[in-house]
């Protein structure tokens, strides 16, 4: 299960999930003593050497090893911390202790990759190339969408002592309502220029579909001809298997302490939390569920007992099985299929209620690589009521 969050809250329940991006960039930590102690010697030579600082201030904080698997490259990232300034330095190296351009490394990965896969996620090409030819396939296609420098509203600055630093200046709950507004339709409005060529398109061809309004995604039902052409078009940037989702949940209330954090008075009142689930229904008939809000669309008949235990983890009222955030304000809803569309589809729609909080506890096997709904909650992050 994981957990993201619009802005910072105070809610030990919350991660914040950013800069997941598209790159097929396989990472796992190390510990620093399974790092080759030369490459360390090797990074704190040359971050000391760039930025003109003393070796005995440079302390190694964190490593990790990575893989570029479609052009065989391996490189080792080191995350140092000047200890007289607090000030981060990162560096990547080789196997050789190389110095690397990671966004060069980024760029080659993806030609590498289309050279392999075209436009397609990896699973997907491998299924092209079997699948009869009548039988359709649900893909999620994600768009081209030019970097346009954001010009939206711009909330104002911290103005501290006068007003919470989540606030950013904003005095009442409606000015954050009527910024958060005005950062949608302009977000709606960006996608929508982006869509709207290809949905004509679609619409003209006769294929099954249904558009998203906060991201330039576009979820259908195609025969694999027909995937094959959409492929080729200028303004496809990748084709994704809408995949079928399991539910994940693998933390509870003791792990984290949460006691603690409530026992000081934060309970969550007055956020509003959105929980997306596989199943999606829950037991509204639970006394300690009351006012939780049920989202219908797309869930299960009958109540989930995962849906459920994951809604009492976040706000149960009992007395002694208790929830994380009690006091928060929760909606449920999700994918009775688990389909990777409809989970995203009700997460936009979460959105526009408001939701500063979502509970993801679900996802799919795609070989430790990144996927299309990596991507999409990277872009519903990075777009979608940012105020921080």
């Amino acid at each position: 299960m994981f957990t993201i969050s619009y802005k910072s809250l105070s809610l030990n329940l919350i991660v914040l999930l950013t800069g997941i991006g598209i790159s097929i960039f396989c990472v796992s930590s190390l510990s620093l003593a399974q790092t080759p102690k030369d490459l360390e010697d090797v990074a704190l030579r040359l971050i000391t050497k760039h930025n003109r600082l003393d070796l005995q201030d440079l302390v190694i904080v964190n490593s990790a090893k990575g893989d570029y698997p479609h052009h065989g490259k391996t490189v080792f990232s080191f995350k140092v911390i000047d200890s007289l300034t607090q000030v981060p330095y990162l560096m990547t190296l080789d196997e050789y202790g190389q110095e690397l351009d990671t966004a060069q490394l980024d760029a080659d990965q993806e030609l590498a990759y289309i050279s392999k896969f075209g436009r397609f996620e990896e699973e997907l090409a491998g299924m092209l190339a079997t699948a009869p030819e009548d039988e359709a396939i649900n893909v999620i296609i994600w768009l081209k969408e030019p970097h346009i420098p954001y010009a939206g509203p711009e909330p104002p600055e911290i103005n501290v002592g006068s007003v919470t630093p989540d606030k950013r200046g904003f005095t009442t709950q409606e000015e954050i309502d009527a910024f958060r507004a005005q950062v949608d339709s302009h977000r709606d409005a960006a996608v929508a220029a982006v869509v709207a060529p290809i949905y004509e398109r679609m619409r003209r061809l006769g294929y099954a579909f249904n558009i998203e309004t906060s991201s330039p995604v576009i979820y259908a039902s195609l025969l694999p001809r027909e995937i094959r052409e959409i492929a080729k078009w200028v303004e496809i940037d990748r084709i994704y298997l809408d995949r079928i989702n399991q539910s994940e949940l693998e933390y509870a209330r003791p792990t984290i302490g949460a006691h603690i954090v409530n026992n000081r008075g934060i309970t969550g009142s007055g956020v509003k939390v959105a929980q997306i689930e596989v199943g999606g229904r829950i037991a509204t008939t639970n006394p300690y569920l009351s006012g939780t809000i049920q989202d219908t669309t797309y869930v299960c008949s009958s109540a989930s007992g995962h849906s459920t235990a994951v809604a009492g983890i976040i706000r149960s009222t009992h007395t002694s099985v208790r929830g994380i955030a009690p006091g928060v304000t929760l909606q449920a809803g999700g994918s009775c299929t688990g389909s990777s569309s409809e989970l995203q589809s009700q997460s936009t729609t979460a959105a526009a209620w408001g939701a500063l909080v979502f509970n993801l506890s679900w996802g799919s096997n795609i070989g430790r690589t990144l996927g299309v709904n990596d991507r999409f909650y990277d872009d519903l992050v990075s777009t979608v009521h940012v105020l921080s």
